[in-house]
């Protein structure tokens, strides 16, 4: 049965590749309220750094298009093939309106026998998996939730805490094999964050996601 399903997997795919024969990636970034991106090749690290807060919950964010995705707006079909999602820390300067500085102190050069997994530290650099990570990125487009699943608990407890906090381990790539008709909407939200016992706080972290479609 095993086998089967993969010969229909490997059928399936080889008409949409026939039908939709281009590759169209679309990368997507998390952002906030009020944050701006400033026009500088240097932007993107003080971007990254503001998004990097502190908080009393794991924050669920919005990720916005940082590529053209106008052509997607003009297919009558499409075909989305998979997703990556990747997790960046960036280090916080000590003048940043965001950074908390005991937090900050504890990830970088720890001073208990719990160090982060990402102590040996490179600026905005991937952190290394970590548990929870409370990452369950929901895709939708055309408002409907492509990624089925990973976005909600067992059932009868689909909005338990603990479960929810158990995250994709990162990087890592999730096929989705979908085809669309008359695409006219998408949008993509995450949290990741890691807890802080010192403060009893989550530190928040930016993902990177590129969306491959297959388009005419």
């Amino acid at each position: 049965m095993y086998e089967n399903n993969n010969i229909l997997n490997d059928v399936y795919l080889k008409g949409m590749r026939e039908k939709y024969p281009r590759t169209f990636q679309a990368m997507f970034f998390t952002t906030k309220n009020g944050l701006v991106l400033s026009n500088a090749d240097n932007g993107l690290i003080a971007y990254m750094e503001a998004l990097c807060d502190a908080t009393t919950t794991p924050q669920i964010r919005d990720l916005v298009a940082f590529t053209d995705i106008a052509e997607l707006y003009q297919k009558r079909c499409l075909f989305v093939h998979n997703m990556t999602i990747f997790g960046f820390d960036a280090t916080k300067d000590s003048l940043s309106t965001t950074a908390d500085e005991i937090i900050d102190s504890q990830i970088i050069t720890p001073t208990n026998t719990r160090a982060f997994a990402q102590s040996s530290y490179f600026r905005s650099a991937m952190p290394v998996i970590f548990q929870p990570n409370f990452c369950r990125p929901e895709l939708r487009i055309n408002s409907k939730l492509v990624n089925q699943g990973v976005t909600a608990g067992p059932q009868g407890q689909q909005t338990h805490k603990g479960f929810l906090s158990l995250g994709l381990p990162l990087n890592t790539c999730i096929a989705l094999g979908e085809e669309i008709e008359d695409f006219y909407s998408i949008s993509l939200r995450s949290a990741f964050a890691q807890y802080e016992p010192t403060t009893n706080r989550y530190q928040n972290y930016p993902l990177q996601i590129i969306v491959e479609f297959w388009v005419d």
